[in-house]
């Protein structure tokens, strides 16, 4: 099997990946909405075209089992950021937590308390 990765609608890099190491090393520097396109370049046709499939989820997923994915800020921004959970940061909890104190405050002033 070979793969592409499309960005923006073109193939990041230009490149067609042929390991799936090599693969996994770049999804951690692939837009979020990136696209991981399989095709079998053994089923090529006559006029050259290939039958593909999207295979963006079931790679990232595996991806993540081989741990390619260390950079939980970095992760959330790239492809991996659509298909997998990653725990807050401090700072996304300090941010949390004072939003909903800010929406408690506002709620207690509108209720005259």
């Amino acid at each position: 099997m070979a793969y592409i990765i499309i960005e923006d609608d073109q193939v990041l890099d230009g490149e067609i990946i042929r390991s799936e190491a090599d693969l996994f090393n770049k999804l951690p520097g692939s837009d979020f909405d990136a696209q991981v396109i399989e095709f079998d370049v053994g089923e090529l046709r006559r006029d050259k075209s290939a039958p593909m499939r999207d295979v963006s989820e079931d790679v990232v997923r595996a991806a993540d089992a081989a741990g390619a994915f260390t950079d939980p800020e970095n992760d959330r921004q790239c492809i991996a950021g659509r298909f997998l959970d990653f725990p807050l940061t401090r700072d996304e909890i300090d941010e949390d937590r004072a939003e909903r104190r800010f929406e408690e405050d506002r709620y207690e002033r509108m209720m005259g308390a």
